[in-house]
Parts: structure tokens; C-alpha cells; sequence
């Protein structure tokens, strides 16, 4: 069901309804935002942005014969965003990689792995891209990662990535989905206060603030769509909202997050 994919990859779910009547995506899993009017503020460690938009979605990838897929994509244009895909790997498995090739730097990074999980090795490629811009990765050619990549398909896709070093640092996480996923335990990333209500034709929708706790210091709260950094760690919030929805929309996620959390000091 292509639809509900579609609206819920790049969009806050106020504007969801909007989206499916009048959604003109193309086909295949990729995509970008097309057009936005937005306005960002720096303030300290933090970046704020009030947007109005129409986007379409950018995905994970999805899982085809035992492999997840993913395409190229137009690098973020929002102030606040992310992409991410992992091909290569099954999904719901824990690999075992070593980092073969970084290409790329600051506004699309693609990492190559060599990857096993006991059986025969495979090449996986994590495609990354950021808004405001990643600088660095937290992983150089030759360190000895784990990754886990997750997918979850109710009516839209789902996805998470948890990357560690071999010690069991915390590298890279991010989800996009409904919170049925969790790369981020046992870190902490949870839905915060409650900031906003909204209501349309397909019922209430309410955007909460996204609380971290990633050890060491590193906590904080953040308002999506906002960045900001917390000790050793940089994250993305771009969605936490949940919708009550109104009878007549039918097969729309009844909440939705998209988190990005990166190392980005010494590890």
C-alpha cells in the first residue's frame, strides 16, 4: 500500500491528510523534499526550525529477497533532517563488520562494510546524509563494528540502524517509524513533554519533545524539528507525534518518530 509510505517518510503527520488526497509521489523508494519555506535559528548548541512544506518521502530501503534496497536521493534540504539507507545485509540480524571504504563527507557519507553473522561474508553499503551537515563520522577504514539493521512493514516501512564499536560504544543510531523499533536502548531517547495539538480531517495530532539520555552526561531535550549536541553525541530530532485518527482515514500511523543520534567526540 503505497500511499501511507508515501506520506509518512519526510512529513510531520499534521500535514499527513493533505499528503494522501493530493500525493504525487513517483515510484520506487526514492525520493526527497521537492519544496519547502523554512526558517532556521541557531541558538547555542541548538538548531530550531519552523517549516511549512511540501515534500515528498525519502526511505530506508525495503527488504527484498533477504536483502534490504535502497536508492539515491536528493540530499536533505530541510533545516532539520535526515536520510539514511543500509543495502546489503538482511535485515533483524546482528552483523559483525569491518569498515572497508568511507566515501563521500559532510552532506552524504557512504560507509562500505564487510559483514557476517557466521555465514558466508557480504558487502553492506550505510548511506547517510544530514541537515545540518555531518562533519565527520565516528568510524574510520578498518575499525571492527557491530550493526544492526531493522525493518518493520505494518502498511508503510519502518526502519532502525544501531551501529557500536567493538567495545560496545555507541557509534550511530536512528529511527524512522512508528517507536516499534528501538536502536537506541540501552541509551535513552523517549517522547518528552507535549507541545503542540493539532486537529484536521483525519483527527488530532500531537508533537511532543524528544528527551535524551545517552549516558556520560549527555542529556538534554529537544523540540522537533531541532538539532542539538549533548556531550559526545549529536542528534537530529525531526518527528515525535502521535495521531488519533478520525473515522474515514484509514492505515495511518498512530505515532511517528525520526531520530538520528551520531558520536561525534572522542570515543
Amino acid at each position: 500500500m503505497r500511499s501511507p509510505e508515501v506520506a509518512m517518510q519526510a512529513v510531520r503527520i499534521p500535514l499527513l491528510c493533505a499528503l494522501i488526497t493530493g500525493c504525487t509521489s513517483d515510484t520506487g523508494d526514492t525520493g526527497g523534499p521537492s519544496s519547502s519555506s523554512s526558517d532556521a535559528t541557531e541558538t547555542g548548541e541548538t538548531t530550531t526550525a519552523s517549516t511549512s512544506a511540501t515534500t515528498e518521502p525519502v526511505t530506508s530501503g525495503t527488504s527484498t529477497a533477504g536483502e534490504s534496497t535502497g536508492n539515491d536521493v536528493d540530499p536533505p534540504d530541510e533545516p532539520v533532517s535526515f536520510y539514511y539507507s543500509v543495502v546489503g545485509v538482511e535485515p533483524d540480524l546482528t552483523w559483525g563488520c569491518t569498515v572497508a571504504d568511507i566515501a563521500g563527507g559532510s552532506m552524504q557519507w557512504e560507509v562500505t562494510l564487510a559483514c557476517s553473522d557466521d555465514g558466508p561474508p557480504v558487502e553492506a553499503v550505510l548511506t547517510l546524509m544530514a541537515s545540518p551537515a555531518l562533519a565527520q563520522l565516528p568510524v574510520s577504514t578498518g575499525d571492527v563494528l557491530t550493526l544492526r539493521y531493522e525493518e518493520a512493514m505494518p502498511f508503510w516501512i519502518e526502519s532502525a540502524v544501531r551501529i557500536e564499536d567493538e567495545n560496545g560504544t555507541l557509534l550511530l543510531a536512528a529511527a524512522r517509524g512508528s517507536g516499534a523499533l528501538d536502536p537506541f536502548s540501552p541509551q535513552h531517547v523517549d517522547r518528552g513533554a507535549l507541545l503542540e495539538t493539532h486537529t484536521d480531517e483525519c483527527g488530532t495530532s500531537r508533537v511532543y519533545a524528544v528527551d535524551v539520555d545517552l549516558g556520560d552526561g549527555a542529556s538534554g531535550s529537544l523540540k522537533p524539528p531541532e538539532y542539538g549536541n549533548f556531550g559526545a553525541y549529536a542528534v537530529w530530532a525531526v518527528d515525535e507525534d502521535t495521531l488519533d485518527l478520525a473515522d474515514g482515514c484509514y492505515d495511518l500511523p498512530w505515532a511517528w518518530e525520526e531520530i538520528l543520534v551520531v558520536r561525534t567526540g572522542p570515543v
